[in-house]
């Protein structure tokens, strides 16, 4: 049964932000390990939508909030929004469009508009990447060009709303909707690919946005005010990072929130890449090589096989990726050092075929709400912060 909520379908302005939010409860060890314990299976979702409503539709849409302003509205989902290609007639169940990688899903609801006068919203039987089967049939006839559109229930966060008047007849607002029931959508399946039994995320960065990296380490500190303060250093260095993503495609977004998904949050870590030149090879790799020799950077001396800095990810140009993990480093003269690796790399190479040696960190990501702003129906950017841990994996 379909709930009979009233949608809000005034057509929003610009870009639309959509949040997620689980639940994790980490539990750090005084040497930096951790528990992480996912209390949520699925997030609570948000939507956030802007506005700029004139006349008419300024009018009315006030009226609609000041009745339902602490209600359950239909919230359209517009970024998967699809124009019909040509009338659809009264009695249909089959619905024709693309699907695959949008919000429907079986027992959900569409709905189909012409605008905030003009609805009829369906249930949802089954979906499959270019249909959408209804569970009753359409009821009224829609022209072409009519939006069809996934719909979900939800209300406006905090029961409050407020707008910008630039004109008497003129408003500007944003409206965030907390979206009630489960919010299902597949989770990436990490089952092969992955490193020492985590996955790894390759993601193609956006260099417009300069990546973040630092390095923290956990202390108690007691202060009495009257010396200086004494600081207990606890477990070792942990690696964090920042970095910004611009999806293009609806495959790439539906990828990134199935890779959300698999995380779930804090709970579930993965191996990633540092996108930096961590370390610049200084010889040439012999087939069946069980070191590496590269240029003098005081691994030896400073890191010696730190559980943050110990696995390596090489990229060579032509697009081979090697991983390996260093269980060895000396220095052998003022310039060069070599470490030692856990595994033979079968096919030696160059130092011109290295695109870039960079360490692999294990990490989670660093907090449990996770944003993506959509540009428009096939584009959206996130930023991602994550955090290591220490381990023994």
């Amino acid at each position: 049964m379909i709930p009979t909520h009233l949608p809000w379908l005034w057509p929003i302005d610009g870009e639309a932000l959509e949040g997620f939010e689980w639940q994790t409860d980490v539990l750090t060890s005084d040497a930096g390990n951790e528990q992480r314990i996912a209390l949520r299976d699925l997030p609570r979702r948000a939507l956030e939508y802007r506005y700029l409503l004139t006349g008419q539709d300024q009018r009315t849409a006030e009226n609609t909030l000041h009745g339902n302003i602490g209600g359950v509205w239909g919230v359209p989902i517009w970024f998967d929004a699809t124009p019909l290609p040509a009338p659809l007639f009264a009695g249909e169940t089959v619905l024709t469009l693309p699907a695959e990688h949008r919000d429907y899903s079986a027992d959900g609801a569409l709905v189909i508009t012409t605008g905030p006068y003009a609805h009829e919203v369906v249930g949802i039987d089954s979906v499959t990447a270019t249909t959408v089967t209804l569970s009753t049939p359409t009821v009224q006839d829609w022209p072409a060009g009519a939006r069809v559109m996934p719909l979900r229930f939800g209300r406006i966060t905090d029961a409050s709303a407020s707008a910008a008047r630039f004109t008497g007849n003129a408003l500007q607002a944003a409206l965030q909707f907390a979206l009630v029931g489960r919010q299902p959508w597949p989770a990436a399946d990490e089952s092969s690919g992955g490193y020492r039994g985590y996955p790894v995320w390759d993601a193609a960065l956006d260099w417009r946005s300069n990546p973040a990296a630092g390095i923290e380490r956990p202390f108690d500190e007691l202060d009495t005010r009257l010396s200086d303060p004494l600081r207990d250093l606890r477990g070792g260095p942990l690696s964090t990072a920042s970095i910004s993503i611009t999806l293009n495609g609806r495959a790439a977004i539906g990828q990134h929130r199935a890779w959300l998904h698999a995380r779930r949050g804090r709970q579930r870590a993965f191996w990633l890449p540092a996108p930096a030149q961590d370390l610049q090879l200084a010889a040439t790799v012999a087939n069946a090589a069980t070191t590496l020799d590269v240029e003098h950077a005081s691994y030896a001396a400073r890191v010696a096989q730190d559980p943050s800095r110990r696995d390596l990810d090489i990229r060579l140009r032509n697009g081979t990726r090697i991983r390996r993990r260093v269980t060895g480093s000396t220095v052998i003269s003022p310039t060069v050092e070599r470490l030692t690796l856990d595994s033979a790399i079968a096919t030696g190479f160059a130092a011109t075929a290295v695109d870039r040696i960079a360490w692999l960190t294990l990490v989670r990501l660093a907090a449990d709400v996770q944003s993506l702003q959509w540009w428009g129906p096939d584009i959206a950017a996130t930023a991602v912060s994550v955090r290591g841990f220490r381990h023994d994996v």
